[in-house]
């Protein structure tokens, strides 16, 4: 029987788009990917690491070493102190929580006390350094970074024995040290979030000191997570936010979101460069004293008055697993080869920004890039949508729900009907005019037919009579939905500034070419989608391994794909990807 994976991240576990968070709270957008520790500074975790106390870590100040530094007690503290709730049966926890409330915590809680030494397998280390001083072996304390590093080594799993002193004028220890016997805290508990012990704020208070310098000046090379670079400009109460289809240019511009004057007149576009952007930014002192009104930026745009973001209802199951799997197999995996076919004709259709004019357009090239980029990662993700729907049915299949005679076959076919505003049509090979692209916004719309279909599976998968990880992957899917309208409105937004010119400058005049125009192409297309059915048979066989060959076979012959694209469409010729594919099973 295999075992169970179980997300140890809350976050991880969140598997959607949780309402109020911001896409910095997902794990695959947040900073750390790239620079850990910036989230927090891990320093305040080991602030803590033993129960019922909470320790500074003072390094040692400009005018030289006066004794206070190292690891300084700051009080004990009991309050939701999860380690000594009494719930388990330790003799250490009632000892502890007994000399807590006795004389041990009366003396503590008078004077200054620092961290003497530390025990564990009977090994001690005393936190000093012992040095020479006129034929006198005096010990001076170690500063709080060296404390630290200590701190760090010790296992949870094993006893623990700290001891506390006070210290006289010249920081030597006096008196004999108090001592207390428990554990080191554990700081993630099995749900991989923090001991509930910390404070909210706690474990960021530390954090560039000033960071509001860090702040101004590090922009996206340092505070991605949480440090929107540029914003659109806020909409007036009552006023609906436009959706890019026909829009004030104030309402679609964005601004640099560290602007100074922060009115009608004050307004500054986001510039491109740092030289450009200064004179209208917050300089190094006023960011001091004016960080906190710095505006909250939602959904990419910034907030005048009191949000409130969309209330979606509930989703309607699908009525048993029959009938999910019937959505899946006629409707959903068809309609996910289709979007993919339909995106990657209209992103062969954009010119190339390297060889492209920009005389008439200057900013004809970097916008090419930034569109190509994006029409990219739609359609990837509706090719990851195409596996993932097949990967429900083969695991619906492994968990016993297909009907009886009935077993996963893979689904590699095109949809007979699309969705379109005007109403069902076949699927189509088209350029990214401007019509084509207002299209694919309505397809990939919050509440259109797609993200309902999904929103229903995951409601029907949530149920407790499924595996968890099934609604898991529909959740992504649908989450993914959300991305991809956000991307083509982006695209829009950028091209709507091309909208006088006699035809889309950042087109190819391309036309379907015939067989013998793209017979290459075309078998290289042909070839990816036989990968493609090889790799869900061998994955709905259990044979993961087998099914990667074919995988690695296909993202190959998708970069020899996009290299013969290319090629035709400088030439006004697209590949007819319609052509040899199936349309039932």
């Amino acid at each position: 029987m295999t075992e169970k994976i179980l997300a140890r991240n809350l976050t991880a576990r969140a598997a959607y788009a949780v309402a109020g968070n911001p896409v910095s709270t997902r794990l695959e957008s947040s900073v750390g990917n790239c620079f850990p520790g910036l989230e927090f500074d891990v320093r305040n975790l080991d602030r803590r690491f033993f129960p019922g106390l909470l320790f500074n870590y003072q390094g040692v100040p400009p005018n030289g070493v006066n004794g206070r530094q190292g690891a300084r007690l700051v009080f004990i503290d009991t309050y939701l102190e999860p380690m000594l709730d009494g719930s388990g049966d330790d003799g250490w926890v009632q000892d502890l929580t007994d000399a807590y409330g006795g004389d041990i915590g009366a003396a503590l809680g008078s004077g200054v006390w620092y961290l003497h030494f530390l025990e564990q397998d009977e090994r001690r280390i005393e936190v000093y350094e012992f040095v020479y001083y006129q034929n006198i072996v005096r010990r001076v304390a170690y500063e709080g970074e060296t404390v630290w590093w200590l701190v760090r080594s010790l296992s949870p799993d094993r006893p623990l024995t700290i001891g506390l002193t006070q210290r006289d004028d010249q920081g030597a220890p006096t008196g004999a040290p108090i001592q207390l016997k428990g554990y080191r805290r554990r700081y993630v508990n099995t749900a991989g979030t923090f001991d509930p012990v910390y404070r909210p704020g706690e474990i960021t208070a530390s954090l560039c000191s000033p960071w509001t310098h860090d702040f101004r000046d590090c922009t996206c090379h340092y505070w991605a997570s949480n440090h929107p670079d540029v914003t659109l400009g806020p909409v007036a109460p009552g006023t609906a936010i436009p959706d890019g289809s026909s829009t004030p240019v104030e309402a679609t511009t964005y601004l640099d979101w560290l602007r100074r004057d922060t009115g009608v007149a004050g307004d500054a576009g986001a510039a491109a460069t740092m030289d450009e952007a200064r004179p209208f930014r917050y300089d190094s002192f006023e960011i001091n004293w004016k960080w906190e009104q710095l505006p909250f930026v939602l959904e990419r745009r910034q907030i005048s008055t009191v949000y409130k973001g969309e209330q979606r209802p509930e989703a309607e199951p699908y009525d048993g697993p029959e009938a999910l799997i019937d959505v899946l197999e006629n409707q959903l995996a068809p309609l996910e080869l289709g979007l993919m076919i339909e995106y990657l004709y209209a992103l062969f259709s954009l010119r190339d920004p390297e060889t492209v004019p920009t005389e008439a357009w200057p900013s004809l090239a970097d916008d090419l890039r930034f569109a190509r980029q994006f029409v990219t990662l739609v359609a990837v993700g509706e090719m990851m949508h195409l596996r993932w729907a097949n990967q429900l049915l083969w695991e619906l299949d492994h968990a016993g729900y297909f009907p009886a005679g009935k077993r996963y076959r893979p689904v590699v076919k095109l949809p007979e009907d699309m969705p379109a505003p005007d109403g069902p049509r076949p699927p189509a090979l088209r350029t990214l005019v401007p019509e084509v692209l207002d299209e694919f916004v309505w397809i990939e719309r919050p509440g259109g037919t797609v993200d309902t279909s999904y929103a229903r599976a995951v409601a029907t998968l949530k149920g407790p009579d499924y595996p968890d990880h099934l609604f898991e992957i529909a959740a992504r899917i649908d989450t993914d939905g959300m991305h991809h309208y956000q991307r083509f409105r982006d695209i829009r937004r950028v091209f709507q500034g091309y909208e006088g010119a006699p035809e889309p400058p950042y087109l190819y005049d391309m036309h379907i070419g015939n067989a013998d125009e793209t017979a290459r192409a075309l078998k290289t297309f042909q070839g990816i989608i036989e990968s493609v059915i090889n790799s869900f048979v061998l994955s709905g066989e259990r044979m993961p391994a087998k099914a990667e060959k074919f995988v690695v076979r296909a993202r190959r012959d998708m970069h020899k794909l996009n290299t013969e694209a290319q090629a035709l469409a400088s030439q006004g010729i697209g590949i007819p990807f319609l052509t040899g594919l199936p349309t039932k099973d």
